[in-house]
């Protein structure tokens, strides 16, 4: 009896707590329980579908520390043990290149031709000034330098329309460069890997404008490539001045 007498308080306590004040502070002690995992899911609104319900998700725009995706992965290779040749291919086809590099003393120093011999563009450097006049397309685009003793070099790009200057920047801790955008997003990267033996490379484009734009993308690869092969060969002229 005496059990069944204490279980009667205990309710009538519970009932008239909660007839006179059903809050503790802020936070109502007898409110429902916080749904199930994949119910509060489906009242989110970046959830696509769930249990018939749909919800169009949240579209952020590219921000400068998101890990990009690259469109088009191409390979590039010195084909010669003097450095006078390179190759520019898909990974998955790298007998028949999209580009074919010309390297050689005289100006102009690099010749870009495409498979059926047709000139892309060309590259000319200068021993006592750091600037890099490309002709691509018939079209003068000169890589202006960001300062002296920097591997930086602005140029305008056709991609969009036009109107907007991409930037090659040198990351030499990694042995790549970076290419991004007036906001500082990457619009492509060429890891340069000319000091092994196997003297390959390989860039990737991660804007798709650039990848569907033909002049857009045969921009990137001549002042990248080219970028690339005067830090490696400067690179190699100052070891050996030093070890002379």
């Amino acid at each position: 009896m005496s059990h069944k007498h204490s279980d009667d308080k205990y309710i009538n306590d519970v009932k008239k707590a909660k007839s006179s004040s059903s809050t503790f502070g802020d936070v109502d002690v007898f409110e429902q329980p916080p749904p199930s995992f994949p119910e509060s899911r489906a009242q989110h609104p970046d959830t696509l579908h769930h249990q018939g319900r749909t919800s169009a998700a949240a579209v952020y725009p590219i921000q400068p520390y998101h890990t990009p995706v690259p469109a088009l992965t191409l390979q590039t290779k010195y084909t010669d043990w003097k450095g006078n040749r390179i190759t520019i291919f898909p990974p998955s086809n790298p007998s028949e290149p999209l580009y074919n590099v010309h390297c050689k003393m005289m100006k102009p120093h690099m010749i870009f031709t495409k498979a059926d011999s047709s000139t892309v563009g060309t590259v000319t450097f200068h021993v006592l000034h750091t600037r890099i006049n490309t002709v691509i397309n018939n079209n003068t685009i000169p890589l202006t330098s960001e300062g002296c003793f920097k591997w930086s070099y602005s140029f305008p790009s056709s991609a969009g329309g036009g109107g907007t200057d991409l930037t090659w920047r040198c990351c030499k801790s990694t042995q790549e460069l970076l290419c991004t955008d007036g906001q500082e997003i990457q619009a492509a990267r060429l890891k340069y890997h000319g000091f092994d033996y196997r003297k390959e490379g390989r860039l990737e484009v991660f804007k798709q404008e650039i990848f569907a734009d033909k002049a857009a993308l045969d921009e990137v690869v001549v002042t990248g490539v080219a970028l690339a092969h005067a830090i490696l060969f400067l690179t190699l002229a100052t070891w050996g001045a030093a070890t002379a």
